[in-house]
């Protein structure tokens, strides 16, 4: 389900950068440089890549098994502490930064993305658009920020049919769902979505 990124020398770095035209070589943002010339470490990558991989394993795990033994209901319990606990753990084993952020967050004490965070979502939006499937879609590059220097990596958050009980239009969902939402996210702006969309990343940022 992912899509392979393999950077070994300068040429293929600047190869798959001219795949990113939202990125393009070099921006300087909000106080993020990002550096073309940078290869990501092939053993970092793979170590981010299945980080994030388990993080998403993990989530859908809960997910999948309270909507089958309790309902849409109780997954929204998974929305609002499972999200924080499985990010949460793999951020003390790792000692990295690792949370789960969207442009349209349910929870935005949580999940509001910062701006190469935002980027990054705003690219992954662009190419599902023009037709590239989001399963897999990952970035990782190595940036300097003004708190340091760091290897970011992102993968994509594709709404799945299973998704669609908590994530849907509002008039599917049930009146139960309806009523959680608006006691625990009153001002939700995670619904209206359809399978295949981008619904967020798992977010990675690690000193480099």
């Amino acid at each position: 389900m992912i899509a392979s990124a393999q950077v070994t020398n300068r040429s293929k770095q600047r190869s798959w950068r001219t795949r990113l035209p939202l990125l393009g070589l070099m921006f300087l943002f909000g106080g993020v440089t990002t550096h073309a010339e940078d290869a990501v470490p092939r053993k970092e990558l793979e170590e981010s890549r299945a980080v994030a991989m388990q993080v998403l394993q993990d989530y859908r795990s809960q997910l999948i098994r309270e909507l089958q033994l309790s309902g849409p209901v109780r997954a929204l319990i998974v929305c609002r502490y499972g999200c924080q606990e499985i990010t949460s753990a793999q951020a003390r084993k790792t000692g990295w930064g690792v949370s789960m952020v969207s442009l349209k967050p349910r929870n935005a004490a949580l999940a509001m993305p910062d701006v190469w965070e935002q980027q990054v979502l705003l690219g992954f939006e662009q190419r599902i658009a023009k037709g590239e499937q989001g399963e897999g879609l990952e970035l990782f590059e190595i940036v300097t920020e003004p708190q340091g220097r760091f290897l970011r990596y992102a993968r994509a958050i594709v709404v799945a049919p299973l998704c669609l009980a908590c994530h849907g239009p509002l008039e599917t969902l049930s009146e139960s769902v309806k009523a959680q939402l608006a006691i625990h996210y009153p001002f939700d702006k995670a619904t209206g979505y359809s399978p295949g969309q981008l619904y967020g990343i798992v977010a990675i940022k690690r000193p480099h």
